[in-house]
């Protein structure tokens, strides 16, 4: 159900700089649970032509969603399934359906699983995909390399039919990403690859994005998608990625447009930060991207810099890029709320959304969810951002994106 307070929503114009595409962003219920306390997120073919894709035409289109998870028996690793922090679903691979486990990636735009081919420990550690026994599958010439801001992959790539959501969509020869190698990195992870839902300039895989191949077979109700993360981190569903359309339900007020300044990412021009009623002199970022591929909101380490040391009692960890409140998580309420101007439209965080309580009992303590090690000029607004917010991606000619917010004071 929608929450009765405060709403705001976005919604970006094309700038003709991007390619088309939206996004819609709406607060969540914030609870205690909020907390992650283990690290505690219609075209016609015709018309989607400029793709440069072959149209199909499909008898029924339809809104289907994946469901996702954080701490699910999804994971039958529980050491692995306690820790991780990234939001997957199911997808099937293959004529004789292969059940795996993909982070819904919003800052990525490529498909890949590990390979039976993959021997690396990460790989070893999750279901590797057996290609050998589908008789759709279709090799090709091509590699892929993806690196990532944690974390790199690389391998072949092939055509194969992909199945998800419910009611089940299914693609044929989609390309996907066959992983022979992959660092460490991966292996603290539920998923077992990554599905990119980022713009398609991004992809490195050669062909067109899943979710892109949908519009262009006229397989939606409408050319988008949109992202809910409960903020409740022990909630089953953690959330869903719902195709082409969104719930009412999960939002309210209006929608503001938002120019998108990237042709590979969902990138909105970032035009100021304020602590409390302390508006911050211009950080070094200039764009914000959302990206549920990350757990955080990371920043570069002077512009986290700038914002922590403006909340009360925040002290940068020695050697780190994370920073603690000193005085305790009895403190938290007494925080600011930090309020991100994205396009000109306000968008706060209260200090019960942007704190993480990390363990528990006398030993717990909580952090700031803003850390440093990021990009130069752009902040990255993860899960800690897309719980706060649901957010909805149309794409059209040229790309825009809109993003729904509201913010909820519900008390915990």
């Amino acid at each position: 159900m929608a929450s009765p307070s405060l709403a705001a929503g976005i919604r970006a114009a094309g700038s003709g700089r991007g390619q088309g595409a939206c996004a819609s962003l709406v607060a969540t219920r914030p609870s205690w649970s909020n907390w992650d306390a283990a690290a505690h997120a219609q075209q016609s073919p015709r018309q989607a032509s400029w793709l440069g894709l072959p149209a199909a035409i499909y008898r029924t289109r339809m809104q289907a969603k994946v469901d996702l998870f954080r701490h699910s028996v999804h994971d039958a690793n529980h050491a692995r399934n306690a820790r991780n922090v990234l939001y997957y679903g199911t997808i099937l691979l293959g004529s004789h359906n292969v059940s795996l486990n993909v982070c819904f990636d919003t800052g990525s735009a490529d498909l890949w699983v590990p390979s039976q081919d993959c021997d690396a420990p990460s790989c070893l550690a999750h279901t590797r995909y057996s290609y050998e026994a589908s008789t759709t599958f279709q090799p090709t010439p091509a590699e892929f390399s993806i690196r990532y801001g944690t974390g790199a992959v690389r391998g072949h790539v092939a055509l194969e039919t992909v199945a998800l959501a419910q009611p089940q969509l299914r693609l044929t020869r989609q390309s996907v990403g066959l992983a022979v190698e992959s660092t460490a990195d991966f292996a603290s992870a539920s998923c077992d690859g990554i599905f990119g839902l980022a713009l398609p300039a991004l992809a490195k895989e050669g062909g067109a994005p899943a979710f892109f191949r949908m519009v262009e077979a006229g397989m939606l109700d409408a050319p988008m998608f949109a992202v809910w993360l409960s903020p409740d981190p022990l909630a089953e569903p953690a959330g869903h990625v719902h195709f082409g359309g969104h719930e009412r339900s999960r939002y309210v007020g209006a929608m503001h447009e938002l120019e998108v300044i990237s042709t590979k990412y969902w990138t909105v021009a970032l035009t100021g930060v304020a602590v409390g009623e302390r508006r911050l002199p211009a950080l070094h970022a200039e764009g914000a991207i959302l990206d549920s591929g990350t757990s955080m909101i990371t920043a570069s380490d002077a512009d986290a810099a700038a914002i922590n040391q403006a909340i009360p009692g925040m002290r940068r960890e020695a050697g780190g890029s994370s920073w603690r409140l000193v005085s305790g998580c009895a403190a938290v309420d007494a925080l600011p709320d930090i309020t991100l101007e994205l396009g000109g439209f306000d968008f706060a965080l209260t200090p019960r959304q942007y704190m993480i309580m990390v363990g528990g009992g006398a030993d717990a303590y909580c952090i700031s969810a803003v850390v440093g090690g990021g990009l130069a000029r752009r902040l990255v607004l993860g899960d800690t951002f897309l719980r706060a917010f649901y957010s909805v991606l149309p794409v059209s000619r040229p790309l825009r994106s809109s993003w729904r917010a509201y913010e909820n004071r519900l008390s915990w």
